[in-house]
């Protein structure tokens, strides 16, 4: 019992020092974003997303990150013969990410600001919603060699004016 003990202190050592010790670099990646974008009356959709990111890691353990995201096609629904059409449209937001882990393997913390743009079209009426909020959720990196990593995390990009846009990303980063 002994050795298990030492051996899960040794590893709780290591998750904290490693990203203590690791150099700050900066990042750039791309993911695909599968949203889901939900209207409190109307209808909740399925509509894809590309993010491009770039941060500046400090440490491994906290990043400052700017994201844009946008929707790559317009996503459907019918119900009761009536559809509804959401176009995600553009959004970019500035987010602080806190992470820990070990050097194969980066649980974080992601939050930040988001300022969007969203079409609505049912039964032949439009709206757009273009307003910010702020957005968060979580992820893993899962780090690939020292230059690149892929990422899965789950995130509200956006909650405002009864319309909230989760997703779940799929990417891969850079550090240079």
């Amino acid at each position: 019992m002994k050795a298990w003990g030492g051996g899960l202190a040794g590893l709780l050592v290591a998750a904290v020092w490693w990203p203590m010790t690791a150099p700050a670099q900066w990042y750039a990646g791309a993911a695909y974003v599968h949203s889901i974008v939900e209207r409190s009356a109307n209808a909740t959709v399925a509509t894809p997303a590309l993010m491009l990111k770039g941060g500046y890691d400090l440490k491994h353990f906290l990043a400052l990150e700017a994201r844009v995201m946008s929707g790559v096609g317009t996503g459907s629904r019918v119900d009761s013969g009536v559809e509804t059409r959401i176009d995600l449209g553009n959004s970019y937001g500035l987010f602080l990410k806190l992470a820990t882990g070990t050097h194969d393997f980066r649980p974080y913390l992601a939050a930040g600001y988001v300022k969007g743009d969203l079409q609505f079209e049912r039964a032949g009426v439009s709206s757009r919603e273009d307003d910010n909020s702020a957005a968060y959720g979580f992820g893993l990196d899962a780090i690939l060699s020292e230059s690149m990593m892929l990422n899965l995390e789950l995130m509200q990009y956006y909650n405002a004016n009864d319309v909230t846009v989760t997703g779940v990303g799929l990417g891969v980063t850079g550090w240079f």
